[in-house]
């Protein structure tokens, strides 16, 4: 039995004294690399059972720490929170720009200029759809990515991107010093955005110096996104126009 057990420990691919099914022993995986989960590589994990595991395994792993921590279900409710707050802005935003044309020109002149240049006064509620449409597949498509095929830096990007913006509407709304179409959504989905990335921060998803980059990533390529909405939304109203 013991000559069986030490040919058996000689295969393992984790080092010894350890073990897995085969090996007998209860084991504590060492602070390796490949036997940590990406949600928390700084926790040692107990592996279940077998001990020789490949790629899938250590996805599985991941996704169950996920779950453990309450970040599988957070990640999923982005694409439906950012849906909520755009809602506001679809259902409002072409009646509150002809309806405050007038104060927006004698308060601030160049933001109506602006405006009125890029034709978004002209814009209706079915363009605003469009360009939602553009943002809410982009998030979605990210979400679905982070949670099935472990990109969850990408996530942590959108998630950043999509605070900072919320919290430019907040400003708009202290700067206008009245209802703006998106303040409301903006109050309700903020408490989500925060606790998130707590959530995130707590569980050391990411090293501080990756948390940084990719969060300065993603509020560049919300920019980015926001500007190929716009576009968008500008080629649907022409076409609209035309018909």
């Amino acid at each position: 039995m013991a000559q069986a057990s030490s040919t058996l420990a000689s295969a393992c691919p984790l080092p010894h004294p350890f073990s897995c099914a085969f090996c007998l022993d209860t084991i504590f995986v060492p602070k390796q690399k490949a036997h940590y989960s990406r949600i928390a590589p700084q926790t040692p994990k107990m592996l279940p059972t077998h001990a020789h595991y490949g790629t899938s395994n250590f996805r599985v792993l991941n996704r169950k720490t996920l779950k453990t921590m309450k970040l599988e279900w957070i990640m999923l409710l982005l694409p439906i929170v950012f849906m909520l707050h755009e809602y506001e802005e679809v259902i409002m935003f072409e009646h509150w720009l002809r309806s405050n044309r007038n104060e927006l020109k004698q308060r601030f002149p160049k933001v109506e200029r602006y405006i009125s240049h890029k034709g978004y006064f002209n814009f209706s509620t079915s363009t605003f759809a469009v360009g939602t449409a553009h943002e809410f597949v982009l998030i979605a498509l990210i979400t679905v990515c982070a949670v099935w095929l472990d990109a969850y830096p990408w996530w942590w990007a959108a998630l950043v991107g999509h605070t900072v913006h919320l919290l430019v509407h907040l400003a708009q709304y202290l700067v206008y010093r009245k209802y703006v179409p998106v303040i409301i959504t903006t109050i309700l989905t903020l408490p989500y955005c925060a606790y998130a990335l707590m959530l995130w921060v707590k569980a050391a998803v990411l090293t501080p110096s990756q948390m940084v980059l990719w969060g300065l990533l993603g509020i560049v390529l919300t920019g980015f996104s926001l500007c190929s909405a716009f576009f968008l939304m500008s080629r649907f109203q022409r076409w609209q126009d035309r018909h």
